[in-house]
């Protein structure tokens, strides 16, 4: 008789005749709990598992997703997007003879979010079982014999009257002017700043991929002084910034663009001396005339597309 494999006598042989779907439990008990998810996105994610067969990434065609949950491609490219919005999927697109034939799926953010809540959950429960076992081995018996505490007497201070305080004018105290506090004020003042480092990130009003970036590069944010809540400004007030126009549009950028903006900032420990909002301003300014410049080249059409492609003199293409 065949040995029979964990899932054949979990589920039966016959029900595994087309394949069986293995994924982490955390996203079935915690990405809609915590309404990481909707439940489309949900169903699609459960859809795409159904292809990850090895270490690497599933690759299906965007036409077989549709087909599996019965909706069209448009419902597809619209979960997709979602959850790339969030943080929670990348997108490597692949090609073949300089055509895009399919995509590969990592939702590894959305692991690391459910882990998040996993490991906060079972935090708490470890909290609560460690204070009711103190509680436990804290209870002892009783002395049948109380211990004698000695009393002892407080001294007795005399009462008399109150000395009387003559009636008059206050008197002047000398103003001492010590220009020495400006010197510590301004030294204050430039180490408080990155403190808007130990705000919720995910409390602002920024893209999730950004955001999960900021988050991951609390350290590097300090050190370059860079202040979220004028990031957070710049990115909702500025003229330059339209979160979700086309890539194509030369006179602003986009959430993504954006995006790859702070990270080229960081990548090259570009650090804020004076203003953020100002030092923001002239990289975008510089970012977008290199769009202008760069607009009819084959090259900036591809990598609308989504294919990566260098760049030359280009400071801001991922490397």
């Amino acid at each position: 008789m065949t040995d029979l494999t964990p899932m054949q006598l979990i589920w039966g042989i016959d029900y595994l005749d087309a394949g069986f779907t293995s994924k982490p439990t955390v996203i079935s008990r915690y990405a809609l709990k915590h309404k990481l998810v909707t439940n489309g996105e949900y169903n699609f994610i459960d859809i795409l598992c159904s292809y990850k067969h090895t270490s690497d990434n599933p690759f299906p065609k965007q036409d077989t997703l549709a087909d599996d949950m019965g909706v069209s491609t448009r419902q597809i490219r619209k979960y997709i997007s979602s959850l790339e919005e969030k943080g929670l999927l990348e997108v490597e697109y692949i090609y073949k003879n300089d055509k895009r034939v399919t995509a590969a799926y990592d939702f590894k953010g959305l692991l690391d979010a459910c882990m998040h809540y996993y490991r906060q959950e079972h935090m708490a429960k470890d909290i609560e079982n460690g204070v009711k076992k103190v509680r436990k081995t804290s209870k002892k018996k009783k002395s049948l014999v109380e211990p004698v505490v000695p009393v002892v007497q407080e001294p007795q201070v005399p009462v008399g009257a109150e000395p009387q305080v003559p009636l008059g004018q206050e008197p002047q105290v000398p103003v001492i002017i010590d220009n020495s506090n400006k010197q510590l004020n301004k030294q204050f003042k430039i180490d408080s700043k990155p403190l808007s480092h130990e705000v919720d990130i995910n409390q602002l009003s920024l893209p999730m991929p950004l955001k999960k970036f900021l988050y991951e590069n609390r350290e590097k944010g300090k050190e370059l002084n860079f202040d979220l809540y004028e990031l957070e400004e710049f990115y909702n007030t500025s003229d330059y910034i339209k979160p979700n126009e086309h890539s194509e549009n030369l006179e602003t950028l986009n959430r993504f663009e954006f995006t790859k903006l702070i990270k080229y900032l960081y990548t090259n420990e570009i650090k804020v001396e004076k203003s953020l909002q100002a030092l923001l301003k002239t990289y975008v300014i510089i970012r977008l005339s290199f769009k202008k410049e760069n607009a009819s080249s084959e090259a900036a059409i591809n990598e609308s597309e989504g294919k990566i492609v260098d760049f030359t003199y280009n400071p801001f293409t991922d490397k």
